[in-house]
């Protein structure tokens, strides 16, 4: 992942960051993306070590090869947070809002930073096991928990739906792979497509 906990130069571990990430894509003569076969990281390409479309990277290729990076924040002139959007609709409006306060609010935001501070490398343990870690789950309770004391009325509802499955140590997944046992893959996806869930 992207830098260490409280890293003092973000920008210079975005930089290295792509710079080891494998080049995906290189545009021909013709404009058009071919694929790249073998594993290159983009510095390998830039620095002449290996030839890709028989040529070193232009600033458009470094600009591409950024749009081909996804990690779960991307830096792009602002945060792209790029897991927003797989979660259901009654519950993204209350992601939103966290997202916001704990980024916004100096008194949330330093309650986030304390309660993420243990956790703060564990992205492989969280993409593994999510809540069931018990030093995730009481961070990710922390943080929602003071966003929702800063919420608004209008997101009260989305707000309880989301500090529920905090606190039960669910996600959305846990939900759909629930409704997949209990219907069927078919079913639900369907009713996932239709908003259902």
């Amino acid at each position: 992942m992207l830098g260490s906990a409280g890293s003092a130069d973000p920008a210079g571990d975005w930089a290295r960051y792509a710079l080891r990430a494998p080049v995906m894509l290189v545009r021909g003569a013709s404009g058009t993306a071919e694929p790249v076969t073998t594993r290159v990281p983009l510095a390998d390409w830039a620095d002449g070590r290996v030839p890709l479309g028989d040529r070193r990277p232009t600033e458009n290729d470094l600009d591409y090869h950024l749009t081909t990076l996804f990690p779960p924040v991307r830096p792009r002139r602002w945060l792209e947070i790029r897991y927003l959007d797989s979660v259901p609709d009654p519950l993204w409006p209350a992601l939103a809002f966290t997202l916001v306060t704990l980024l916004d609010d100096p008194a949330a935001a330093d309650i986030a930073a304390e309660a993420t501070e243990p956790v703060a490398t564990a992205w492989d343990r969280a993409a593994r096991v999510g809540l069931t870690d018990r030093r995730l789950h009481a961070s990710a309770l922390r943080c929602v928990t003071a966003a929702a004391e800063r919420a608004p009325a209008e997101l009260a509802e989305s707000m309880r739906r989301l500090v529920c499955s905090v606190e039960q140590g669910r996600c959305p997944a846990d939900d759909f792979a629930d409704r997949v046992i209990r219907d069927g893959i078919a079913s639900a996806v369907i009713q996932m497509a239709r908003g259902e869930l």
